[in-house]
């Protein structure tokens, strides 16, 4: 949207995806994002009320044991879900490739797989709201806030008031900090720990992004959400192997691949749509172009520069 105004390319994906859904599970409740996206750009209820029954089952809510947390490993609902949505399998992904997770220590409560369930469904009660439906978004936030506590709970190291990776897990990757911070989940007295951990990760990695091409969305959205602008500016425009500018500088790329580079990924595809975050950041984060009304009925314009505009 970004780069075009017409809806039918966003939606040509989003049916492909309900015909042959990808395996992993947080891709599963990108569904969810995909035709939220669609509704806030376009305002199209009546495509919204096609669809929005059809993205339940994808939220995974379904996952949610007596832990209060998700866990997708659980038998037989994985072979349920997979047989209903006509998946290959279903399975946790963080990051990809597996080299990009920062160490993520995958266990079967997983922290990232938890924050997309979380808002899966605080994005459905904004479609099932826009619809009339009440009592259905009622139900999401209910399921959400559910969720909310149990990973304050169990998934949060109270030494230092960070995410940890996962229930049973003392590791803590960037990833564990800057998805639920993206989504809303880290408590605002632990935003400053938060963005200084991921500091520290992005030093260890090399001074650039400490996540893939992919996650890089969630984690620029996160900084600048939580008032770190000037260091995910920084992060855009680092010019080491880890950035953009190692696509523009070392690769003459006019289109972002699907890693920072060969280094990360051997059979690294050169046309890959997921690295694109760099441009819709730059036009809602940088530029500050917010969308405060469904089809843009109304809009605000609040750019996030940094102070020393040389950079």
């Amino acid at each position: 949207y970004v780069a075009t105004a017409d809806p039918t390319v966003l939606r040509r994906t989003l049916e492909a995806l309900f015909a042959k859904p990808t395996w992993p599970s947080e891709w599963m409740v990108h569904m969810i994002f995909i035709a939220w996206a669609d509704f806030r750009m376009t305002g199209d209820k009546k495509y919204l009320a096609e669809i929005i029954d059809r993205l339940r089952i994808f939220s995974l809510a379904q996952f949610i044991d007596d832990t209060g947390l998700v866990t997708t490993l659980t038998q037989p609902l994985n072979e349920n879900f997979v047989q209903a949505v006509g998946a290959d399998y279903l399975e946790d992904i963080v990051d990809w490739p597996a080299a990009e997770r920062d160490g993520y220590e995958l266990l079967p409560y997983n922290t990232v797989v938890n924050a997309f369930v979380f808002q899966g469904q605080k994005r459905l009660a904004e479609l099932y709201t826009a619809l009339g439906r009440d009592d259905e978004a009622a139900e999401c936030l209910h399921i959400a806030e559910g969720l909310r506590t149990a990973m304050m709970a169990n998934l949060i190291d109270p030494t230092d008031g960070l995410f940890v990776d996962g229930l049973g897990s003392s590791h803590k990757s960037a990833h564990a900090s800057f998805i639920p911070l993206a989504f809303g989940l880290t408590p605002p007295d632990r935003v400053q720990q938060a963005i200084k951990h991921i500091e520290t990760r992005s030093v260890l990695n090399e001074n650039g992004f400490p996540c893939s091409v992919y996650a890089a969305q969630y984690l620029l959205d996160g900084l600048f959400e939580a008032g770190a602008g000037e260091f995910a500016l920084s992060l855009m425009l680092n010019p080491g192997r880890r950035g953009w500018l190692n696509m523009l500088n070392a690769h003459d790329a006019t289109i972002t691949h699907e890693a920072w580079d060969p280094a990360f990924k051997e059979n690294v595809d050169w046309t890959h749509a997921w690295g694109a975050a760099f441009l819709n950041v730059l036009q809602h984060q940088v530029l500050g172009v917010r969308l405060l009304q469904p089809g843009w009925q109304e809009l605000t314009l609040t750019p996030s520069l940094p102070k020393d505009l040389s950079v």
